[in-house]
């Protein structure tokens, strides 16, 4: 999970993500859900929505997602997820299961 500071919209973002990761590798039009060499999402842009077919903010099925939420919570436990009608630190401190979902130290500099 990145934070990050830009003066590009939505759109722009999401075709510099699409770009990044056409670079590592990626190929569209493969299977829904393979693996794939690096996948970005755009989760939340601030308090903007979007229902753009090709981006919807924030992202619908971010809250669903353990994945997506324990990071979520620890970088921005006040955050509001719009379709959970709760903040980010409520909804995955109510998640049943946590467990499922652990942290793994990284540093760049060491890669």
């Amino acid at each position: 999970m990145v934070e990050l500071y830009t003066s590009r919209t939505p759109i722009e973002l999401l075709a510099w993500t699409q770009e990044l990761e056409r670079a590592s590798g990626r190929q569209s039009g493969g299977p829904r859900n393979a693996p794939r060499p690096l996948d970005l999402d755009l989760l939340l842009y601030g308090e903007r929505e979007s229902r753009d077919p090709s981006l919807q903010l924030p992202h619908p099925r971010l809250h669903l997602r353990a994945f997506v939420l324990a990071p979520l919570a620890a970088l921005s436990p006040e955050v509001l997820i719009p379709l959970a009608g709760r903040t980010a630190g409520a909804v995955w401190e109510s998640w049943e299961n946590r467990s499922t979902v652990r942290r793994v130290p990284w540093n760049a500099a060491d890669r």
